[in-house]
């Protein structure tokens, strides 16, 4: 007799907070690709802020931002600012620990 059982996996919540320029294409990719890594990982919880900086430039000068799309890492640890479309995925992977 076989059992199919994953390991128990120490669930993580992340607090994430992207800035887009509207539909631009390194914003939309960005976008796309941040759903497909949540995707990947079911097993953690996300928590996701879209910021546009055509609508809330101030918000993100605030922050530290000048450059978009960026991704801030709010939680766990606040793990700094990603810039960039997300389209090196193991990069990404390997900032949040996942």
């Amino acid at each position: 007799m076989t059992a199919n059982f994953k390991p128990n996996v120490l669930k993580k919540r992340y607090t994430l907070r992207l800035f887009v320029a509207g539909n631009a294409t390194n914003s939309r990719i960005a976008r796309e690709n941040l759903e497909q890594l949540l995707a990947r990982h079911p097993e953690h919880e996300f928590e996701v802020e879209i910021v546009d900086l055509n609508v809330q430039p101030e918000f993100a000068l605030d922050q530290g931002v000048f450059i978009s799309p960026a991704l801030q890492i709010l939680e766990p640890s606040s793990g700094g600012i990603v810039y960039g479309n997300l389209s090196q995925k193991e990069v990404l992977e390997k900032v949040l620990n996942l």
